[in-house]
């Protein structure tokens, strides 16, 4: 039976939250030069949308917590790679050659090496899978639902002065 990268690893609505998570972090943890936020002030945007500071430290919290999560993840996915023999450039060189194959075999690839990949694709679904429900698990925890957290996740987006705000919070 052909390797199919597409079904092992589908694309999940939360992972793609969570890379959204990510890159969001890559702005929000760099140092910048920000005002202080007063706890008071209520964040009105652009569209009309009132985003209570409240909801932003809620906001910044998930975000936090989410990309502890992320992190964590791609450190045991890191050891279980290395612990089956693996480099985790040679993994990624393969997953690569999967993505961009028409299935047809790739004489650089043995076949043990095959099945030492196709064993660890099948454990790194099962950790993404668990960071998914550790994932769903903070949002649930949360007083800030899902759809409220992507509306302010467009907003913040959007306008610089919320950005600077979440980095601010989140370097607290």
């Amino acid at each position: 039976m052909p390797f199919n990268l597409n079904k092992t690893l589908p694309n999940r609505a939360i992972a793609s939250t969570t890379l959204i998570l990510v890159s969001l972090l890559s702005w929000a943890i760099s140092p910048v030069q920000a005002e202080p936020v007063n706890p008071k002030t209520l964040i009105t945007q652009a569209s009309g949308q009132n985003i209570s500071n409240k909801e932003l430290q809620q906001f910044a919290q998930i975000i936090q917590k989410v990309y502890t999560v992320e992190q964590e993840t791609t450190e045991k996915m890191v050891v279980t790679i290395q612990e089956e023999g693996m480099s985790i450039d040679r993994f990624n060189d393969i997953v690569k050659w999967k993505k961009n194959s028409q299935e047809s075999p790739n004489p650089s690839v043995s076949d043990a090496e095959m099945q030492t990949f196709d064993k660890l694709v099948t454990k790194i679904a099962q950790l993404q899978e668990q960071a998914d429900t550790k994932i769903k698990e903070i949002f649930t925890s949360q007083e800030l639902q899902i759809d409220r957290f992507n509306q302010i996740l467009e907003a913040v987006r959007q306008d610089p002065s919320l950005q600077s705000q979440v980095q601010q919070i989140l370097a607290n």
